[in-house]
């Protein structure tokens, strides 16, 4: 089945929204730590047309914040869409053809699909302890 994705003015003004709400180091998910999680709180909850996204920045134990974004639709998501809504809530590096379109993720996206629950979780390394910002992994 082909799920096209439109993304109205008002969804990406919501993306910015909660873009600069989840950036906030005191509204970071921490891994282990955290009583909350974050598809459970509507706060990092959007809907983007018919795809289901939670954002976070999230920390892990060793002090690295990663920007992780869970997609999920009711079928299969398609990748195309999931890239293309990565690149609107920040993740850089993506291969953008048209400008609109994100092709692929970026060298340093971590990507992993699970059928089971049909979404797609995309992760990037945007802070490291001990590395100046922007510094390769």
């Amino acid at each position: 089945m082909i799920r096209p994705l439109v993304i109205s003015s008002e969804q990406r003004e919501a993306i910015d929204h909660l873009v600069n709400f989840a950036k906030q180091p005191d509204m970071w998910y921490v891994a282990g730590k955290s009583r909350w999680i974050p598809g459970d709180n509507p706060p990092y909850v959007l809907h983007v047309d018919t795809y289901r996204c939670v954002f976070t920045y999230t920390l892990v134990p060793d002090g690295s914040v990663y920007r992780h974004l869970s997609i999920s639709v009711s079928g299969n998501p398609h990748p195309l869409a999931v890239f293309s809504i990565a690149s609107m809530f920040g993740f850089t590096g993506g291969k953008d053809a048209s400008g609109v379109v994100c092709t692929a993720p970026g060298d340093d996206w971590i990507v992993r699909i699970n059928k089971n629950e049909h979404c797609i979780v995309v992760a990037q390394l945007i802070m490291h302890p001990g590395r100046a910002e922007g510094e390769a992994p």
